[in-house]
């Protein structure tokens, strides 16, 4: 498994950090998650060709994590000499066909003729190639889903987590337990913090009763993207710990 970071930032404009995007790579198959604006951008950086990407998991409808989306389907439709014939599968939570179908409706026919099905999700699990997918709803201002990605290779398992936005809630353990990776937010400092997000410590208080193997700190506002986050989890966690940065690839 090997995942990159096309944006660890949030809404708030940052020269360093782009909005939630993740490229999860494992199986032969190709997996974006979330698409937030600046994803379009990184992906080409990383010579990804948007027709390999099998699935796209929107983690919820905020536009930091889903504004580049149509950006990514106009181009699979007009710049890769054809649109591919190979179902793109797009995941999301309870609502997002709703969603999808307006998103349709107010683009019309720049993202016709793509073939796209679109499920939404809950309390899920399902099976994409040979990687488990399980899902659980998270704790913020819209629904949120947060994804576990398993796979097992010569009988261990290989895991990856992301939590999307959420504030502290038990879903949010239940999902990242014993994960090998666990992308989790820490959009807020700890003297500051902001109704359903997560700050540093509440990250690592996360991880530590998860008993993860690899916490990445990521979706990192201006205000607590000021250095000494790995001080401050390791008061708590005694994991590994990596403060993701834009272009990091990560191998599980």
């Amino acid at each position: 498994m090997e995942v990159t970071i096309l944006g660890s930032g949030t809404c708030s404009p940052s020269p360093r950090r782009g909005c939630a995007g993740y490229l999860l790579e494992t199986g032969g198959r190709t997996l974006l998650i979330d698409a937030g604006p600046g994803t379009y951008r990184q992906l080409a950086r990383h010579c990804v060709d948007f027709a390999s990407i099998d699935e796209i998991f929107i983690t919820h409808m905020h536009v930091d994590h889903i504004n580049d989306l149509p950006a990514i389907l106009f181009s699979r439709k007009h710049c890769l000499g054809g649109a591919p014939k190979d179902e793109l599968v797009i995941h999301g939570p309870t609502g997002f066909s709703k969603y999808f179908s307006l998103l349709l409706n107010a683009y019309g026919s720049q993202l016709e003729g793509i073939k796209i099905k679109i499920n939404d999700h809950s309390d899920d699990e399902w099976k994409t190639g040979d990687i488990t997918v399980k899902t659980l709803p998270m704790n913020h201002s819209l629904i949120n889903l947060g994804y576990r990605f398993e796979r097992f290779l010569d009988g261990r398992e290989k895991s990856l987590v992301y939590s999307g936005d959420t504030s502290p809630c038990e879903n949010i353990v239940t999902l990242a337990r014993q994960t090998g990776c666990l992308l989790m937010e820490a959009s807020a400092p700890d003297n500051a913090p902001v109704p359903g997000h997560t700050t540093t410590s509440q990250a690592a208080e996360i991880a530590r009763k998860a008993e993860v193997r690899l916490l990445v700190l990521t979706h990192l506002s201006p205000e607590n993207d000021t250095g000494g986050l790995e001080e401050q989890v390791s008061a708590i966690y005694r994991g590994n710990v990596i403060v993701a940065a834009d272009g990091m690839k990560i191998r599980i």
